[in-house]
C-alpha cells in the first residue's frame, strides 16, 4: 500500500494557498500495472509542525486539503498517514518551506568616480510581499561583493541605512581596476527573489577616473601666512573629527550571529562542541560532493556510508520522530545524525549527542543555501571542479551557520578599539583580555575567567561579535 502523487519538497510563497492532493493504491496484489487500483475508503490523516491536525478531504479517488495564508515565513513539515481497515499503515514526510518575496532597486547602477575616493552604492531592498512594499535594511552577513570575479573583504566596506536606502561604501583602497562591473549578491533569511532564487543579483558599471595632482612648485611663506596655515589645519582637523564621530554614532552596526535574548547559551555551545563531521552528498548518484571533519580528523568512512545515508535520505517517514524544519534523525554506531535533503543534495551532520532545535533548524538552511549554490541542469558530468573551487565559499558558511567560528581564535576589530571602554564592565574584562593577547579562542577564554558564568561569557563573545568589537574567523 502506498501514499501516491505528493510532492517531497514544497516551496511557497508567504500569502499563496497550499493545496495537497493524494491518492492510496494498493501494490500487494499480483500483476498490477503501474501503481496498483486504488484503494477506497480509506483516511489520509495529516498532522502539521505548526499544530494542525486532520484528515485530508476525499474527492472520489483523491484525497486533498487546502491551507489558506495562516502561517508565517519559515521550514515546516506535515506528514501524511494512511489508515484503514486490514491496510498497512504508510506514512510521507513534506518538507514545506513559506518565504516572503523581496526585489532590490539601485538607486543608480552606473558610477563614476575618483581613484582618490571611495565607491558608494545605493539602493532599496523592498519587501514585495508586504502591500506596503516596506524597504528592509541588509547586513553584512546577507551581502556579497564581487569585482572582477574577487569578493571584497569585509573590512573593506561598510554598511549604512537611511530613510529606506541601503548605502555601500567600498574603500578606494579595494579598488584595482579602472572600469568594471561590480555584482552585488543579496540573500535574507525566509526571503527569496523567485521560487527558485535565494539570492538576489545587481550589477553596477563602475568608471574609475585616475586623479594624480602635480606637486605645488616651491615658495617662501611670509611668516603671518605659516600661522594661517597652521591654525587653519587645526581647525580643519577639528571639523574631520566632529564628523567622523557623528557618521560613526548614525551608522548601524551588521549582525553576524542571530542568537534571541533569553536563548540558553550553554546548551548551543555543548551542541557545537558535540559536533563531529559534515558530509554533502548528490541524491541521485549517492557520490559525497563535500565532506568536513570538525574535529580535524577523520570521524566516519565515507566510501562505506554514502549508500546507505543515500538510502535514508530518500525515506518519506522521518527517523526517530518529528524533527524541527523536517530534520531527520538516526542513529549510527556512536553518532547521532541529524540530516536535511534538497531536490538534488543531502546533508548530514555527526554529532556525539542529541541536537537541539537551534542547530538542527540552521541544518535545513543550510542545505536549501547547497542546492541554489550548486544546482545541476540536468544530468550531472561527476566532476567536482565547482565543488573544490568554492571549498573556502562553502567552509564560511558551515562555520556561519552551524557556529563552527566559535573552534577558531577571534581578533579585536583595530577600528573599535578605541570605543571598548564604553562597553559593559564584563565586556571591557574580556574584550581588553583579547587585545592583549591579539587573538584568542572561546575555551581559552573560559580558562582563564573561570569566576565568571559560562552563559556570561558566551553572552559577551556573542554580543561583541555582532558589534564588530571581536571578528570571527573567516574563510573567504
Amino acid at each position: 500500500n502506498w501514499i501516491n502523487n505528493v510532492t517531497q519538497t514544497i516551496v511557497r510563497q508567504n500569502g499563496d494557498e497550499l493545496l495537497i492532493n493524494s491518492s492510496y493504491y494498493k501494490l500487494s496484489e499480483p500483476f498490477f500495472n503501474s501503481y496498483g487500483e486504488i484503494i477506497e475508503n480509506t483516511t489520509i490523516v495529516y498532522q502539521t509542525s505548526w499544530g494542525d491536525t486532520g484528515n485530508l478531504t476525499s474527492n472520489n479517488n483523491y484525497h486533498s486539503i487546502t491551507f489558506d495564508n495562516n502561517i508565517t515565513a519559515r521550514s515546516y513539515t506535515i506528514e501524511l498517514t494512511t489508515a484503514g481497515i486490514l491496510l498497512e499503515n504508510h506514512q510521507v514526510v513534506l518538507n514545506l518551506e513559506i518565504f516572503n518575496i523581496f526585489s532590490v532597486e539601485p538607486i543608480e547602477t552606473s558610477l563614476e568616480t575618483n581613484s582618490t575616493e571611495d565607491l558608494v552604492l545605493s539602493f532599496r531592498l523592498i519587501n514585495e510581499t508586504d502591500t506596503d512594499r516596506n524597504p528592509m535594511e541588509v547586513t553584512k552577513s546577507e551581502l556579497s561583493i564581487v569585482i572582477q570575479g574577487a569578493i571584497v573583504a569585509q573590512e573593506d566596506y561598510y554598511l549604512n541605512y537611511e530613510d529606506g536606502i541601503n548605502y555601500v561604501t567600498i574603500s578606494s583602497q579595494a579598488i584595482r581596476f579602472n572600469e568594471f562591473d561590480l555584482i552585488l549578491d543579496i540573500t535574507k533569511s525566509h526571503f527569496k527573489s523567485s521560487y527558485s532564487n535565494e539570492k538576489l543579483e545587481t550589477t553596477f558599471d563602475v568608471v574609475i577616473n585616475q586623479v594624480t595632482a602635480p606637486p605645488p612648485p616651491p615658495t617662501e611663506l611670509p611668516p603671518y601666512m605659516i600661522g594661517i596655515i597652521i591654525g587653519g589645519s587645526i581647525t580643519l582637523i577639528g571639523i574631520i573629527s566632529i564628523i567622523v564621530v557623528v557618521g560613526t554614532r548614525k551608522g548601524k552596526r551588521d549582525v553576524v550571529v542571530d542568537v534571541s535574548e533569553g536563548s540558553n547559551l550553554v546548551s548551543l555551545f555543548e551542541n557545537i562542541l558535540s559536533l563531529r563531521k559534515l558530509l554533502f552528498i548528490h541524491n541521485e548518484t549517492s557520490l559525497p560532493v563535500f565532506e568536513y571533519d570538525i574535529e580535524y580528523k577523520k570521524t566516519v568512512d565515507t566510501s562505506l556510508i554514502t549508500g546507505f545515508l543515500s538510502v535514508v535520505a530518500s525515506m518519506g517517514k522521518q527517523i526517530g520522530g518529528i524533527g524541527t524544519g523536517g530534520i531527520k534523525k538516526l542513529e549510527y554506531r556512536n553518532f547521532v545524525v541529524n540530516t536535511a535533503s534538497s531536490d538534488q543534495y543531502s546533508v548530514f551532520l555527526f554529532s556525539s549527542e542529541e541536537l537541539n532545535g537551534e542547530l538542527s533548524s540552521r541544518l535545513f538552511d543550510l542545505i536549501m543555501w547547497f542546492e541554489y549554490t550548486f544546482s545541476i541542469e540536468g544530468v550531472w558530468d561527476g566532476k567536482m571542479d565547482s565543488y573544490v573551487e568554492k571549498k573556502n565559499l562553502i567552509q564560511d558558511k558551515i562555520a556561519e551557520s552551524l557556529y563552527i567560528w566559535l573552534f577558531f581564535p577571534l581578533q579585536v576589530n583595530a577600528k573599535k578599539k578605541k570605543d571598548i571602554k564604553k562597553l559593559k564592565e564584563i565586556d571591557v574584562k574580556i574584550a581588553n583580555y583579547i587585545v592583549k593577547s591579539e587573538s584568542i579562542s572561546v575555551s581559552s577564554l573560559i580558562t582563564e575567567f573561570q569566576d565568571i558564568e559560562l552563559h556570561d561569557i558566551l553572552n559577551t563573545v556573542f554580543t561583541l561579535v555582532n558589534k564588530e568589537y571581536l571578528l570571527r574567523k573567516r574563510f573567504i
